[in-house]
């Protein structure tokens, strides 16, 4: 079971295994959270978006879909790199 507290200040404080004191600042999780919701909201639009384009072939986008897909293989993995290393 892992114990959780709170200190004065409301942030969340908790022992890990290996005894180190770790602390979460409640408003940085409800930051990420309300980031990651308005992710989720655009995540179709962006879609829709590109679905239109694709169709019209009028947009730019739908040239940079088209071409050779390194960088969309490449940006996520210096993303993971980026955050893995904070």
């Amino acid at each position: 079971m892992v114990k959780v507290t709170y200190d004065e200040s409301g942030d969340l404080n908790w022992i890990d295994p290996t005894g180190k004191k770790v602390v979460y600042n409640l408003g940085d999780i409800a930051w990420v959270l309300a980031s990651t919701a308005l992710v989720w909201i655009m995540v179709p639009g962006v879609g829709f978006f590109l679905l239109w384009s694709s169709k019209t072939k009028k947009c730019a986008l739908y040239d940079i879909s088209k071409r050779d897909d390194t960088c969309s293989r490449l940006i996520p993995m210096v993303y993971l790199g980026i955050l893995f290393d904070i």
